[in-house]
């Protein structure tokens, strides 16, 4: 499952988000710190939805193939997100930043494959 062997690169995020981090002057208190390893397991998260998604399709088949719904990853990629920008803001990094400069390649190149 791709679950459990992702998060063997979530101490690779956290690196790359460091000396990221470290590039635009941000310093990493101890508050921070814990906020970069939350931010590292949402990116995850995001991976593993994107993954999902890629491999299952938005439409899923319940109940014996009897019911068709939403994959439930598009939700939850959908609120990863949502909390990935808000833990970089929180982090010191602005969304007018994330859009404006090298932060959001920075940004998608956490978020690839």
């Amino acid at each position: 499952m791709r679950n459990q062997l992702s998060r063997k690169y979530s101490k690779l995020d956290i690196k790359q988000i460091r000396e990221y981090l470290n590039k635009n002057n941000i310093s990493i208190d101890q508050e921070k710190e814990f906020k970069l390893i939350l931010l590292a397991d949402l990116i995850e998260d995001y991976k593993d939805c994107v993954f999902d998604i890629k491999q299952n399709g938005l439409i899923i088949n319940t109940n014996n193939h009897k019911t068709v719904c939403l994959n439930p990853s598009i939700k939850l990629k959908l609120q990863c997100i949502k909390l990935i920008i808000k833990l970089l803001e929180e982090l010191g990094i602005k969304s007018e930043k994330i859009i404006n400069d090298d932060t959001d390649d920075f940004i998608n190149s956490l978020l690839s494959e």
